[in-house]
């Protein structure tokens, strides 16, 4: 598994929690089918890209879910375990931006991961209402543990798939991103 898949993964999951699903969708296999769009006109929900790729992102979620139940932790538990483990002691607002979810949801997320004894929570130095979240001992062990499991989902999923073309959907998928981000001034 290459760096690349691992980023596309993360970027896609990112842009399609962003942005009206079926839009991003209908843009994103436009520019991948070279502008076809013939696929509105289907007559079968099944013959519909954005359908198609709606289902194959819910088929994905619900394969790395399924390899990473065996430790006991959901996906948007190990996506907060990651950004720890990229950089720790961040504050719950950065969490929830690099993971792309609302603050409430990380929340419950961090509360999880907290009974776990996954991180531990701590007083900022600098700002004494803030609380900075950090790996355990025990947390960094168990990533160790629930990375190669998710890079086999996604081995397993992208199998077949020439770097050359993950690497110009991650591409479309950025810039598609910046589109909105432009538009709709985040």
């Amino acid at each position: 598994m290459t760096g690349v898949s691992l980023f596309l993964y993360a970027r896609f999951l990112q842009i399609f929690r962003f942005t009206n699903k079926l839009v991003v969708l209908i843009i994103v296999m436009t520019i991948i089918c070279g502008g076809e769009l013939s696929f509105l006109d289907a007559a079968s929900p099944y013959e519909s890209i954005g359908f198609m790729l709606g289902l194959t992102y819910r088929r994905m979620s619900h394969f790395v879910a399924l390899r990473l139940r065996e430790l006991d932790i959901t996906p948007e538990q190990f996506s907060v375990l990651m950004r720890l483990c990229e950089q720790d002691g961040i504050n719950q607002k950065e969490i929830a931006a690099r993971t792309a979810k609302d603050q409430p949801t990380t929340a419950r997320i961090l509360d999880v991961l907290l009974r776990k004894e996954l991180i531990e929570k701590k007083v900022s130095e600098t700002d004494r209402r803030a609380f900075l979240i950090f790996l355990t001992e025990k947390g960094k062990q168990f990533a160790e543990q629930a990375i190669p499991l998710e890079k086999k989902a996604l081995a397993e999923m992208l199998a077949g798939i020439p770097p050359q073309q993950l690497q110009l959907f991650t591409e479309t998928l950025l810039t598609i991103q910046t589109n909105i981000k432009q538009v709709i001034k985040e």
